[in-house]
């Protein structure tokens, strides 16, 4: 109603004046939007307290105060109105009505301050005080003001049993008055919060019909010359009320078929709201409709209806800001338009004046976003940055504030606080498209700050301590510390699995711990890849490009066929200007061994920039500034990283001549390329041409002396010569002429494993046993003091090493390194799994074959099942090693697991079909059999004897068809071999098969026995038992007996009784 405003008459003070004064004496004051201001309010008040204006104004214009945000305005009206008629002699139900609004009002200003624990309890105070009141003076208003109330406890803490209270109490009032209006539009309104819209739609219709039918009373009054002109206003105002109230209620009936799905239902109730009363509320909802309509087309959709609904669009809203310009949600409506208009100055003046007035918690955090967003624009990050955490102090749950605020903080480099309102976000909106892909930029852009700092912290280092200032970056780049590198993984993964949520339609898989991810990693991807993906966002698809070429680039090779998959994927979908990308994909197109389409993409690109260089040459004669040099350094550089991967793909797909050939002309065009110096070195040494090979690699000693990649080469090559003396001399001059280099893993792991070499040679030359020289554990465990993905393989043939030389402990420590490394490949963990079962192994039979204490033996059998996960996990991840099937069959049967070693023999006779598997079942079975005929439960037991039967037969045939395998010459076994199945064959056919099947008829007669006993013992129970049920079926029939015996005999005593007072009651008294 503000928005056309209204008058408010006022009477004459003395009622016999009031019929003799003419009606044009009379006096109305009319009331405008613009005319409520705090800078009005004491002149409107004493307007009020001299002309005694009705308790029904006062609560007009301080409901008006605050549908415009004047909360004091409001408060002063409401008190002053209490002072003035509080004391008077009114009804119930007018006091009612005031001390509900001034319970409401303090209710409203509670939950307003509801983060504000002493201004909370103190207004809360005051809405009990005052609730208790209204409940004395009229109930139905205490059950509006009591509903509210509940109505306020579920918007704090979202608890539905507060809405079952709002409906009762809402519902109480209704009954107390069932021509009243507003409870019916209260328990609709309740209704939506519950999403029952229907139910919600039957109430306001109600409402309607009954506000329609009031409204037509006041139209058809007949009209009467004596009605007073106070009276006549009155009439007119309430016609006013009732019109915008029907025009409201069509709007919220609009919104809840909206909210049914029903839009044109809801757009033609909404134009019949605006037909019936222009509203500015209506107004945007008509905008909310057409915005909908542009966004959620149907099939039958037309090209044409779209320039009409963005007028009407523009029109709803434009006539939305016209009713209601200083409505705070109207100007902050403004301030949207002028900021997507690129208005930013505008936008900003009108927020900042707009913050100056009072506004409502949620109308603040929604103006403090907007101005974040302004900074956000500006890139000023951390103003926008204090803007959102402002928003989000007003209103916690303000979602798109948050979003921004992630952004921003991601801005200016605050990547802690972005993933930590990441998570929160990803806990309430798990699927959103938009939070997904933020999330998983700030995990992304976090783990490669992690690999920036770690850089740039040897490089610091490198410049500050003087003693390490040779170290060479290119040999510990990878070499980071191991739990900074778990960090860097578990980021990515995080990052790996919000874009797979986004990219694949099916988002049933969840994140799990980072050690299962990356364990299940490569099952789990060619799982998701039969799945429906969505690769419509460009920008999502790089991003998870981005992730797979950085964990493919900390040694996770196993990715570059899915990242391979999803380059190809990105280039055929979009057309991508980024060299950078390009030069990449060709790179992983080397990893994949895509020699040829490498060759091809990287040619391509080459003679691009090459041309490009050519034509940017001229126009940068004039150009000096910093920037332009610095652009050409980046384009110079990425020119010369492509020429280098063109002549590698060349390389590995057999063009030598043109790969040489590149290699040549960038050595002559940028003599300090160390790479290519290096790959023209390989290139002689694998022609046999050591001498150029040698002057190469001196190029590059000469060019960068501080480079450990030289030596390291020429040591490497000289080992493939088997000049061991000369490559661990080539090394300790390394060590010589650059001190950082003695501490390099690679350095290390690479003169321990000559040392090895040597050794193994002049035992095998000699003829001298074995022995590993100390310096070969000194430089190995300097190796595995420092370990990289690199390094994996290098550190599992020392651990070995060290459990050779009977260090198990070290070596078992060692390998328990190893698994716990996060770049483990199957391969990798089918060799330390495998080493570290048989390592496992032998230490546990050595503890078994010596004696212990009773409680040492549990301790055994943990050892014992700790070796067989080792040896399963092994299997599990390289199932045709023939020589891990032959470890683990030898240990369960070196620790009498025999079942589960024949079921094992089983599985490796399906796998390899090899005889050798089937000797060693014979040797099991037959191990198992004499155990269990040593066993007394087992022979005492039918089954069992039988089973036993069954193996003998199984040794007996088995090792015949061996025996005669090898007579044949088609087995080849040892005369020890051939010795040992005979024995076998014989001691089962004469000793053990005799036994068993002489011990079977006496062992069935036994079962027989024991058989029928059981028989006999069940037939005895089941007698007893049903002895049992009939003695309690004879008790329960004696008991009803009796109980019927007692029955007739209180009747027939009853009967009696009854007899004798009849005849008392009849009999004549006697006569005296």
């Amino acid at each position: 109603m503000l928005d056309s405003g209204f008058g408010i008459p006022f009477s004459p003070k003395s009622q016999n004046s009031a019929h003799t004064q003419d009606d044009s004496t009379r006096r109305c004051i009319w009331i405008s939007q613009e005319d409520l201001t705090p800078n009005n309010l004491e002149q409107i008040k004493d307007l009020l307290k001299s002309e005694e204006a009705p308790l029904k104004y006062w609560l007009l214009l301080a409901f008006s105060y605050k549908s415009l945000g004047h909360l004091e305005s409001l408060d002063s009206l409401l008190k002053d109105a209490e002072a003035i008629f509080d004391s008077k002699e009114d009804s119930n139900h007018l006091k009612g009505t005031l001390y509900s609004s001034l319970g409401f009002h303090n209710l409203c200003q509670a939950y307003q301050f509801k983060y504000d624990d002493e201004r909370h309890k103190r207004y809360m105070d005051w809405t009990n005080h005052y609730l208790r009141k209204t409940e004395g003076t009229s109930l139905y208003h205490f059950y509006l003001v009591k509903g509210h109330q509940s109505v306020f406890n579920y918007m704090r803490d979202k608890n539905t049993d507060h809405l079952a209270t709002a409906r009762s109490m809402f519902n109480m009032a209704i009954d107390l008055s069932h021509s009243a209006i507003l409870p019916l539009v209260l328990f609709g309104n309740v209704m939506v919060l519950s999403s029952n819209y229907q139910v919600a739609s039957v109430y306001y219709l109600r409402a309607l019909l009954t506000a329609s039918y009031y409204l037509s009373i006041l139209e058809n009054l007949p009209e009467s010359r004596g009605f007073l002109r106070e009276r006549s206003l009155e009439l007119s105002l309430a016609h006013s009320q009732l019109v915008w109230l029907k025009a409201v209620l069509f709007f919220a009936l609009s919104a809840s078929q909206f909210s049914l799905g029903n839009i044109e239902s809801a757009k033609s109730l909404i134009e019949r709201s605006i037909a019936l009363k222009p509203l500015a509320v209506s107004y945007r909802f008509a905008s909310a409709i057409a915005a909908y309509q542009l966004t959620h087309f149907k099939e039958e959709f037309e090209e044409e209806d779209v320039p009409s609904l963005l007028e009407q669009y523009t029109k709803a809203r434009l006539a939305s800001h016209i009713l209601d310009r200083n409505n705070p949600s109207a100007q902050l409506d403004v301030c949207e338009f002028l900021f997507h208009r690129g208005d930013l100055e505008e936008c900003t003046r009108t927020l900042l004046e707009l913050q100056k007035t009072n506004l409502s918690y949620n109308l603040r955090a929604e103006l403090e976003y907007q101005l974040g967003r302004v900074e956000h624009a500006k890139r000023s990050y951390s103003e926008a940055l204090n803007r959102y955490m402002n928003a989000l102090s007003h209103k916690n749950d303000f979602v798109s504030a948050r979003l921004q605020l992630v952004k921003a903080a991601a801005g200016c480099g605050d990547l802690g606080l972005a993933r930590e309102h990441c998570d929160f976000l990803l806990q309430c909106l798990q699927k959103v498209a938009v939070v997904l892909k933020v999330s998983a930029y700030v995990y992304l852009r976090s783990a490669r700050e992690t690999l920036e700092t770690n850089k740039w912290d040897m490089l610091k280092m490198q410049s500050v301590n003087r003693s390490q200032n040779q170290l060479d970056i290119s040999c510990t780049f990878h070499s980071v510390q191991q739990g900074m590198g778990r960090l860097i993984d578990e980021r990515l993964f995080k990052a790996l699995s919000l874009l797979e949520d986004l990219l694949f339609s099916s988002h049933g898989i969840e994140s799990t711990k980072n050690g299962e991810e990356m364990s299940k990693f490569t099952n789990r991807f060619d799982a998701k890849s039969k799945m429906e993906r969505d690769l419509s966002d460009p920008l999502a698809m790089e991003y998870y490009i981005r992730c797979l070429e950085i964990l493919v680039s900390r040694g996770r090779e196993y990715l570059c066929p899915s990242l391979n998959e999803y380059y190809c994927e990105y280039f055929n979908l979009y057309k991508s200007d980024n060299d950078r990308f390009k030069n990449n994909f060709g790179v992983i197109l080397m990893y994949t061994r895509n020699y040829t389409r490498a060759c091809a993409v990287l040619h391509e690109l080459n003679e691009k920039l090459s041309k490009d260089a050519e034509g940017s040459a001229g126009s940068e004669g004039a150009e000096s500034s910093e920037s332009s040099l610095r652009e050409r350094m980046v384009r110079t550089t990425l020119a010369l990283t492509v020429r280098f991967n063109y002549a590698l793909a060349l390389e590995f797909s057999g063009q030598i001549a043109k790969a040489q050939k590149i290699y040549s002309s960038l050595t002559r065009e940028y003599p300090r390329y160390t790479s290519a110096w290096l790959r023209r070195s390989i290139i002689a040494f694998q022609k046999c041409d050591y001498e150029s090979t040698v002057r190469y690699l001196e190029q590059v000693k000469k060019i960068h002396p501080n480079s450990c990649e030289p030596y390291l080469l020429r040591s490497y090559q000289l080992g493939k010569l088997k000049s061991f003396d000369e490559a661990i001399q080539e090394i300790r001059k390394m060590f010589r002429s650059i001190p950082s280099s003695a501490y390099d893993p690679y350095a290390n792991t690479l003169l321990s494993s000559l040392l090895i070499k040597k050794s193994y040679r002049i035992a095998q030359s000699t003829g001298a046993p074995l022995v590993f020289p100390k310096e070969a554990m000194q430089y190995a465990k300097t190796a595995l003091k420092r370990p990289s993905v690199c390094n994996f393989y290098a550190a599992n043939c020392i651990a070995v090493i060290l459990a050779l030389e009977k260090n198990f402990k070290a070596s078992y420590e060692s390998f328990l390194l190893l698994m716990e490394s996060l770049s483990m490949t199957s391969h990798m963990k089918l060799l330390v799994n495998k080493n570290i079962g048989i390592l496992s192994a032998a230490i546990t039979l050595a503890m078994l074959g010596t004696n212990r204490k009773p409680d040492k033996n549990k301790f055994n059998k943990l050892k014992v099942a700790k070796t067989q996960q080792h040896f399963q996990s092994a299997i599990s991840n390289g199932k045709m090693d023939k020589s891990l099937y032959v470890c683990y069959i030898r240990f369960l049967f070196d620790v009498q697991k025999y079942e589960e070693c024949i079921a094992v023999l089983e599985t490796a006779r399906l796998i390899f079909q090899d005889d050798i598997f089937l000797y060693n079942q014979i040797i099991v079975t037959d191990a198992m059999v004499c155990s269990y005929l040593r066993d007394a439960d087992k022979t005492s037991s039918l089954v069992e004897m039988i089973t036993m039967l069954s193996c003998c037969r199984f040794v007996t045939n088995s090792a015949e068809y061996l025996l005669e395998e090898s007579q044949r010459g088609n087995t080849q076994f040892s005369t020890e071999s051939y010795n040992k199945l005979k024995q076998i064959t014989t001691r089962v056919e004469t000793k053990m098969i005799p036994h068993i099947t002489s011990t079977l008829p006496q062992l069935e007669k036994t079962c027989e026995n024991k058989q029928q006993a059981r028989e006999k013992r069940l037939q005895l129970q089941l007698s007893i038992q049903q002895a049992h049920e009939a003695k309690k079926r004879e008790q329960e029939q004696e008991r009803l007996r009796a109980a019927e015996a007692e029955e007739e005999l209180s009747e027939k005593l009853l009967k009696e009784a009854s007899e004798i007072a009849s005849e008392l009651l009849t009999a004549k008294p006697t006569q005296t």
